[in-house]
């Protein structure tokens, strides 16, 4: 090391091992970027993209937002703003959503635009996981968890694409650890940061209201049983800055998702919207508590796009949503769906670490309550999603990885740690590490379809869904009929996009359950949760486009009346 970087770091009073720490997380991020950039021109829009682009179209150019609320508008605000400042219009009902995307200069660029807009929120999740993993851990832990982070392929696979998922994970991770660090010290400072960053998870995604309760539960009795040099004992000046605090950042939280809803005002229900059946469940008609009931939710509120939001993923919820598990099709969801995800989603060799890092933390004789933070937070979100109607994919915990991901960080040092059997330790530690390495280059740029060794060779018998077939594989579907020069097709497609804006061959649309001949490229979802083309498979596939669509070649229908029975004159 030369004497000139050893004077700098020593008049900066840096340590050299911080320093170089930070270096590294920096080029992995920046490595693991490029990669997610490269997927880009690979795959085609997946269902949810266009949707939720044109929301945030809405949101920039008339200030509203009522074409789909089901989401707060925070992520896609951001994935929206590429594709606003390229001239792109808004729309004004969602039948225009297939064409949607083939309004802007080029298919592939503006789709690379609206992507762009992930981007910034995995940045900020990986700067968080080394954050929090140096403040509770150490630096070399913050290296390891960040390097842990930036390799999954989950989540490289939603940094790429123009959805709110990412988003999500960022600013969920974010408002923990402000959560964290306002337990500590409850200080103003610290609760405006608290409401800043709640604020901002509620305003991206509403599955942050579940996550934060049954994670902020955790937290606190972390903190409560587990007590450390830290925590002081109850007084009545701490209880009021506490209580202080909690208020000051609930009203930031609220003011920053109303500025996020552009200050809007009005009524969450009008009177044309009734009855309102939930009021009616549980209040008698004709009362005058039924007719003060129905005048509050016919107020004007602050932000009532929000409420109408809530309201309609509670519908959502009720009615269910079809979901697909281990060849077995349900609209009610069931318990072992994200289990069952992260089981088979999941590096092996970061589930080891993590798992390590669980027994490290447990074998310690360390009272602190916030090295506890990240194992009881990931379990308590698991455990939170396992009653879930909306079973449809990993990406709905995703906020889960950056919390395991200092776990896996921490069981990945304290093994390297271990004293009894050093080059044993050191040399598994190292076999996980390129393990984990080996498995997110070859999955490269198919992130999105990835599974580990335990699915097996055929995943699909497992999940489909976002999980392996989002519709992401019409460009490569493309190129598979040019290069086989095929005159005519007939598509089973799970698409949101319009297909004439693709060069296909001629081609018809298959009805549900119409039987076909010849070249037929059919989606797994159209196959294996659909039932309206199970029919194919009978047949062996020519070949498989990408990962979710299946190209066969099928014989002419066979006409019954001219079968010959064995026999038979």
């Amino acid at each position: 090391m030369s004497p000139l970087f050893s004077l700098w770091t020593e008049r900066r009073r840096v340590p050299v091992a911080v320093l170089l720490t930070v270096l590294s997380t920096v080029l992995l991020t920046v490595i693991a970027c490029t990669q997610v950039m490269a997927t880009y021109g690979v795959f085609s829009q997946t269902i949810d993209e266009a949707l939720h682009i044109a929301t945030g179209l809405e949101w920039w150019q008339r200030g509203t937002y009522r074409l789909q609320p089901e989401n707060p508008p925070l992520g896609r605000i951001a994935i929206a703003l590429g594709p606003h400042l390229a001239g792109m219009s808004a729309i004004d009902t969602p039948a225009e959503l297939p064409h949607l995307l083939r309004t802007g200069t080029s298919y592939r660029e503006t789709l690379a635009r609206a992507r762009l807009g992930s981007l910034p929120f995995f940045v900020a999740a990986a700067a968080l996981v080394w954050l929090w993993a140096r403040r509770l851990y150490g630096h070399w832990v913050a290296l390891a968890a960040c390097g842990l982070f930036v390799t999954l392929p989950p989540v490289l696979a939603h940094a790429g694409l123009a959805t709110t998922d990412m988003a999500a994970t960022a600013t969920l991770f974010g408002a923990l650890f402000a959560l964290l660090r306002w337990l500590e010290n409850a200080t103003p400072g610290r609760s405006l940061t608290l409401g800043l960053a709640v604020g901002l998870a509620l305003a991206t995604k509403f599955s942050a209201y579940l996550f934060l309760a049954v994670c902020g539960l955790a937290i606190v009795a972390a903190r409560r049983y587990r007590p450390s040099p830290l925590c002081n004992g109850p007084s009545n000046a701490a209880s009021r800055r506490w209580l202080g605090g909690l208020v000051m950042a609930a009203g930031v939280a609220a003011l920053l998702v109303w500025t996020v809803y552009q200050f809007s005002f009005g009524p969450v229900l009008t009177d044309a919207n009734r009855p309102h059946r939930f009021i009616d469940r549980w209040v008698s008609p004709g009362s005058q508590v039924h007719q003060l009931a129905y005048n509050i939710v016919e107020m004007s509120t602050p932000a009532p796009e929000h409420f109408v939001g809530l309201d309609r993923l509670r519908v959502h919820s009720n009615l269910g949503h079809l979901s697909y598990l281990l060849g077995e099709v349900s609209t009610t969801g069931h318990w072992a769906f994200f289990p069952v995800a992260l089981a088979t989603k999941t590096p092996l060799p970061f589930l080891l670490l993590s798992a390590f890092g669980i027994v490290a933390l447990a074998r310690s004789t360390d009272r602190d309550w916030r090295h506890w933070v990240p194992a009881l937070s990931a379990g308590a979100m698991l455990v939170a999603v396992l009653p879930s109607p909306l079973a449809i994919g990993l990406r709905h915990i995703l906020p889960i990885y950056p919390l395991l991901s200092l776990l896996a960080g921490l069981g990945c040092i304290r093994l390297w740690q271990l004293s009894r059997w050093p080059i044993v330790s050191r040399g598994l530690v190292g076999g996980l590490l390129l393990w984990q390495a080996v498995g997110v280059v070859s999955a490269h740029p198919d992130y999105l379809p990835w599974f580990n060794e335990l699915a097996g060779d055929h995943p699909e018998t497992i999940l489909v869904d976002s999980d392996l077939d989002w519709g992401q594989d019409l460009l490569r579907l493309e190129r598979e009929l040019a290069a086989r020069q095929i005159d005519q097709v007939s598509l089973a497609l799970f698409t949101s996009a319009e297909l004439a804006g693709f060069d296909f061959p001629p081609y018809r649309l298959l009805a549900a359950n119409e039987r076909a001949e010849g070249w037929v490229a059919a989606s797994l979802m159209r196959i294996k949760v659909w039932p309206d083309h199970a029919w194919l498979e009978a047949f062996e596939p020519v070949a498989q486009i990408g990962a979710s669509i299946r190209l066969y070649h099928l014989p002419p229908a066979i006409d019954p009346s001219s079968v010959v029975e064995p026999g038979a004159p």
